[in-house]
C-alpha cells in the first residue's frame, strides 16, 4: 500500500513524463512546420530570383504566368490582360540579350509582333472557341430553358450582354443574323437595362429580340 507521499511522487513523476512527452511532440511538430515554411520560403525566394534576374528558368515562369493570364482572359473577354501579358513576355525576352538598349527595344518589338500575330491567328481563331465550348458545354444544356424567357439587355464598356438567371451572357440580336453588314442602329437596337426576350441559344450565346406587346 502506497503512502500519501509515495502517491504524490508517482503523480508528479507521471505528470513529468506526460509533460516531457507533450513537449517532445510539440518540438517535433514545430520543427516539421518550420522545415516546411523554410522550404516554401526558399522556393519562393528562388522563383522570385529567377523571375527578377533574366534567365531561361525565369522565362519559363514568365511564360507560365502569361499563359494563365491569357486563359483567364478568355472568360473576361477583354483582351487587355492578354495584351499586357504579351508585352510583359516581350520585355522579359529583350532583357535576356546583353546588347545595347536600342537593340533590346528592337528585340522586344519583334517578339511582341510575333506573339501578337500568333495570338490572333492561332489562339483567338482556334484555341479560344475550344476552351469556351469545353467550359460551356454543361451550361448550354441548362440554358436551353431560357428560350422564351424575358431578360435584361446590358451595355458594359461598349459591349452588349444579356443579364439572365443571375449571370451576364454573350448576346446576338435577331437582326444581326438577317443582315451581312448591319448598321449601327441594328448592332445596338436596345437601350441599357431594356427588357428583351430570348429567342435562341447556341454555344452559350443568347439571341434576343424585342419584347412584343
Amino acid at each position: 500500500m502506497l503512502s500519501i507521499g509515495r502517491v504524490e511522487c508517482v503523480i508528479e513523476g507521471g505528470l513529468s513524463v506526460v509533460s516531457l512527452y507533450l513537449c517532445d511532440h510539440f518540438i517535433l511538430a514545430d520543427a516539421r512546420y518550420s522545415s516546411i515554411f523554410e522550404g516554401a520560403s526558399k522556393l519562393l525566394k528562388t522563383t522570385l530570383m529567377d523571375i527578377l534576374d533574366p534567365s531561361i528558368p525565369g522565362l519559363m515562369w514568365v511564360l507560365a504566368i502569361c499563359f494563365t493570364i491569357i486563359v483567364a482572359d478568355v472568360f473576361f473577354e477583354t483582351e487587355v490582360l492578354s495584351v499586357g501579358a504579351l508585352v510583359g513576355v516581350s520585355i522579359y525576352v529583350s532583357l535576356l540579350f546583353d546588347v545595347d538598349f536600342k537593340w533590346r527595344v528592337l528585340v522586344g518589338l519583334l517578339c511582341w509582333l510575333l506573339m501578337t500575330g500568333m495570338f490572333y491567328v492561332v489562339w483567338k481563331r482556334f484555341v479560344t472557341p475550344l476552351i469556351r465550348k469545353a467550359f460551356t458545354k454543361g451550361m448550354n444544356e441548362s440554358i436551353h430553358s431560357a428560350v422564351g424567357a424575358t431578360a435584361e439587355f446590358r451595355l458594359i464598356d461598349d459591349k452588349a450582354f444579356v443579364y439572365w438567371n443571375g449571370d451576364l451572357w454573350p448576346v446576338k440580336h435577331e437582326e444581326q443574323s438577317t443582315r451581312e453588314e448591319p448598321s449601327a442602329a441594328v448592332i445596338d437596337p436596345f437601350q441599357d437595362r431594356e427588357k428583351v426576350v430570348i429567342t435562341h441559344v447556341e454555344n452559350g450565346v443568347l439571341t434576343v429580340g424585342a419584347v412584343k406587346g
